[in-house]
């Protein structure tokens, strides 16, 4: 199966579970951020927790801002990480609903462009300017492609 075909498949219903919602992920949802948000040229990146060892967050369809996912942030890098939250789709966000989907997440899907041109010219060097020295890599959802 090819990424169009399988990116084609998301827009099916069955992709994320029912109720589930971008941003708050449930009523009563709240999250005090413990990192910060810088901006690396044209792109933001929330940064929480201080080590060398480096943890790169690659989120779901909801974006930068979506869901619970500065939260798990916040708390993987309270057990000893610096996580690295970049936003990749910079600003922008879908539901899984949306008609448009498919061929907006084969624009976000360029691996072996866009992607891989802001790994090397502003993740690592981002990260490694703030004393990472190990890398790991997380994924959720279409964030699991790039892992």
């Amino acid at each position: 199966m090819g990424v169009t075909q399988c990116l084609s498949c998301l827009a099916m219903p069955g992709c994320c579970p029912d109720g589930s919602h971008a941003s708050p992920p449930f009523p009563g949802y709240s999250w005090n951020n413990k990192g910060v948000v810088d901006e690396v040229g044209d792109m933001n990146v929330y940064r929480t927790g201080c080590s060398n060892k480096c943890i790169i967050w690659c989120y779901d369809i909801y974006g930068f801002e979506g869901g619970r996912t500065r939260q798990l942030c916040d708390q993987l890098a309270d057990s000893g990480y610096m996580v690295i939250l970049p936003d990749f789709f910079r600003g922008e966000w879908k539901n899984v609903g949306d008609e448009d989907l498919a061929p907006w997440l084969t624009k976000q899907s360029d691996w072996y462009g866009q992607r891989q041109a802001e790994w090397v010219e502003t993740i690592l060097p981002y990260t490694r300017s703030h004393g990472a020295e190990v890398f790991g890599c997380v994924g959720t959802c279409w964030g699991g492609y790039m892992v």
